[in-house]
């Protein structure tokens, strides 16, 4: 083989496994990735060889200590056990006869009862705060059965209050309210009062006219100009027929007390404020009086088409010529 040959067989050669080299040739980021990968496998057998053993260890032992004392239990005296429940039972009869152990002596009405009364009795603090919340809220007692209408009240407790329940406290007190009621009544004097002139508190001395009342006579009267007749009363907003009736000989009117409007010079918004004119009647009067000149008397108004005889009855003792 020449030498020309030779090199022509080393080139193919290192040509041929030159491509191999490729796979080996990793850059950085690869080496990273690898050494991480080996790393978590590595973590991945210490756990199983080393942690996972102890965790075993520790449930057996778990298991033991159950077995145990499960043993320990079934071979416990029963003596021990039937000790321990009759402990429980002395504590339970202990609280139970702390809470129920009432005492009353003599009958009583529980609706006279307060908070201190009820705990004399022996009845739990927390149930007399309740019953004595409800007395304070109104509540009465009409018969012994309606204390077990409280919230809370046991019926071992009312068997032994019930034979000592008294309550006549209710009727007595009604009878007595009504008693002192009738004793303090005070009937309104009957007297004569002038109605144009009257305040409020003459008013309320009348029967069956309070206060309010009295203040809406008044701001009516000051609308119209004065009252010339009882019936007008009626006019009055809430009053009733039953006030003219009762009041009729203690009222009397002073007709020379009315205010009256100037037909002949009240201009429109002072005759429409009057609670019989209003404003188109006040208009009609004042046109027909700049029209055709004032008015002599009341009848002159029927010139002006808007009243009737009985408009002119109501609105005369108001007006003057």
């Amino acid at each position: 083989m020449t030498k020309q040959n030779l090199v022509i067989f080393f080139d193919e050669k290192l040509y041929s496994i030159k491509p191999m080299k490729e796979y080996f040739n990793l850059n950085k980021k690869d080496r990273n990735a690898i050494l991480l990968l080996g790393l978590i496998i590595l973590s991945v057998a210490l756990v199983k060889f080393f942690v996972f053993p102890l965790l075993s260890n520790n449930d057996v032992a778990l298991k033991v200590d159950k077995i145990n004392l499960s043993q320990k239990e079934i071979s416990e005296p029963k003596s021990e056990i039937e000790n321990r429940e009759s402990e429980g039972t002395i504590i339970e009869n202990k609280i139970n006869s702390s809470v129920t152990e009432i005492t009353i002596e003599k009958p009583f009405d529980p609706n006279t009862y307060s908070f201190e009364d009820w705990q004399k009795t022996g009845l739990p603090d927390k149930f007399c705060k309740t019953i004595s919340h409800f007395q304070e809220k109104g509540g009465k007692f009409r018969k012994p059965e309606d204390l077990k209408k409280v919230w809370g009240m046991r019926d071992e407790w009312y068997e032994k209050i019930a034979p000592f329940v008294q309550i006549n406290s209710i009727e007595k007190s009604k009878t007595e309210s009504f008693a002192t009621a009738t004793n303090h009544y005070t009937p309104k004097k009957k007297s004569i009062i002038e109605l144009n002139t009257a305040d409020s508190l003459q008013l309320d001395s009348l029967p069956l006219i309070g206060m309010k009342t009295a203040n809406r006579i008044i701001k009516y009267r000051n609308l119209l100009g004065g009252f010339y007749a009882i019936e007008q009363l009626k006019e009055v907003w809430g009053l009733k027929d039953s006030v003219l009736l009762v009041n009729a000989n203690r009222i009397r009117i002073d007709n020379n007390l009315i205010k009256k409007i100037n037909a002949n010079t009240a201009t429109i918004d002072e005759m429409k404020k009057h609670p019989y004119l209003h404003y188109n009647k006040a208009a009609a009067i004042f046109n027909y009086r700049k029209n055709h000149g004032n008015y002599k008397s009341i009848n002159d108004l029927m010139n002006t088409k808007m009243f009737t005889e009985e408009d002119l009855k109501k609105i005369e003792p108001y007006l003057g010529f």
